[in-house]
């Protein structure tokens, strides 16, 4: 009897509504990831991909009527979709009997946790890649708010591979931006510095504050995207970024104390690796993301985000590279309710417990600090009874020996107290687990969950 693999992922977006959330088309996915290829051929598995109802082709109305419509995108009726495909694909393949895993990165990785918590006489087990299920209020231990820019900031560090001075300069760029905001001889410097295209408004503080998120943005994807290998992952496809997208951008901010106009021009560069990944922009127009492929899905990311994956998201700067940005439940829900008339549910995802699912997580992902570790060192019942080929950035095929390492003492040591028989294996280029509590030998089908 085969294996059948599913996929479904979703990337997490960091901000509700300057950063757009680049949910990506089904097949981009499929051609960026390595481990359930990996799997499907050594299980004889049936790889399938499932697209997330409202993204991508998967859209129940057309035009203006989906967006008054949006009621039914939820990540409950998600999973109900995928649970009703498996039993069709189950029927249709006559493989009632076989067991399902499930897998996914970010968002895709919730709800494949999510998916083995609330279906899971339909869902045997999953693999959940950089899932910051421990991103939401409620929680116990608490989520650190703050933990997503501190590991952005850590990424344009030496502890990252970026210049010394990056990060400081980023810093001070933020409050030149605010010193020289608060003009219009001080805006019109700033125009010029960050290149800014005539249709550019830069008339007031708020356009100033925009213009600083819009440029923060960029830092968060690089982060989220800063593999070691040039990838067009975050780009929808439509651009390449280069191998370590971070230390790229710290370039033009590498030098101590830089100040002026000079501080800006080096923060125009820097921003330009995403959004000028192409390098032909003549001009930056702060109300543009890098393409506009992602602009409708990050439309409707802000929904899910107001209503559902209510993250508490803040920066102070001084655990950050950025600027003092507390988190307010309130003005989000009133911001919530005037965009979409809707209110948030903060509490909508709080854990229970999981048998049967792995977290895995990259050294450098922005989603470190609300993923595996702040789950498995809990007292809550989260079992680790499968594993699979494991990379350190994730669900990949890519690998570091050195990240790697750290991984490998803490699956070990939870192998070991679960009673997992496990297989590690270290290369110079690759390094992954193997193994599986039970009989290796039982067939399933490998349930993965990719958005769109």
């Amino acid at each position: 009897m085969s294996v059948t693999n599913i996929g479904m992922n979703q990337l997490f977006p960091t901000q509700k509504r300057v950063q757009s959330s680049s949910m990506l088309d089904v097949t981009l996915y499929l051609n960026n990831t390595g481990l359930m290829w990996e799997s499907a051929a050594e299980f004889g598995a049936l790889l399938v991909f499932a697209e997330h109802r409202y993204y991508g082709e998967s859209k129940p109305y057309s035009g203006s009527k989906l967006q008054n419509n949006m009621q039914y995108l939820t990540a409950e009726q998600a999973m109900a979709d995928y649970a009703e495909l498996l039993a069709e694909l189950k029927s249709d393949l006559q493989a009632e009997q076989s067991p399902v895993i499930g897998f996914g990165g970010s968002y895709g990785g919730m709800l494949a946790s999510w998916m083995r918590m609330k279906y899971p006489h339909v869902l045997d087990g999953a693999i959940a890649g950089s899932a910051p299920i421990w991103a939401f209020p409620g929680e116990d231990p608490p989520v650190d708010s703050g933990a997503f820019a501190k590991i952005v900031t850590r990424d344009a560090t030496p502890a990252g591979g970026s210049a010394k001075a990056c990060a400081g300069n980023l810093r001070n760029a933020w409050k030149q931006l605010k010193e020289w905001g608060s003009n219009d001889e001080g805006r019109g410097h700033i125009k010029e510095a960050m290149q800014l295209c005539p249709a550019a408004n830069l008339s007031n503080d708020d356009d100033v504050d925009t213009l600083a998120q819009w440029a923060q943005n960029a830092f968060d994807y690089l982060a989220m995207g800063d593999y070691p290998y040039p990838s067009n992952y975050m780009l929808n496809g439509q651009g390449v970024l280069p191998a370590y997208p971070m230390r790229a951008a710290c370039q033009p901010l590498s030098q101590q104390g830089m100040t002026g106009s000079a501080l800006l021009e080096g923060l125009h560069q820097a921003v330009g690796t995403f959004y000028n990944f192409s390098g032909h922009l003549p001009c930056y127009n702060y109300s543009e993301g890098p393409n506009p492929e992602g602009e409708e899905d990050s439309n409707f990311w802000d929904y899910q985000a107001c209503t559902e994956m209510v993250m508490p998201f803040s920066r102070n700067g001084e655990d950050d590279m950025f600027w003092k940005q507390p988190w307010d439940l309130k003005a989000f829900g009133k911001q919530c309710k005037e965009q979409w008339g809707v209110t948030p549910r903060p509490y909508w995802a709080q854990i229970k417990s999981v048998t049967s699912a792995l977290f895995v997580k990259g050294c450098n992902e922005p989603d470190l600090c609300l993923c595996s570790d702040a789950i498995l060192s809990t007292k809550h019942s989260f079992l680790v009874t499968l594993w699979l080929v494991v990379s350190c950035i994730g669900l990949t095929s890519h690998s570091t020996p050195a990240c790697c390492h750290d991984q490998l003492q803490l699956m070990h040591e939870l192998a070991k107290s679960e009673q997992c028989s496990v297989h590690a294996m270290q290369t110079q280029t690759q390094c992954s687990i193997c193994g599986t509590a039970g009989d290796p030998g039982q067939p399933g089908i490998i349930l993965g969950f990719s958005l769109n």
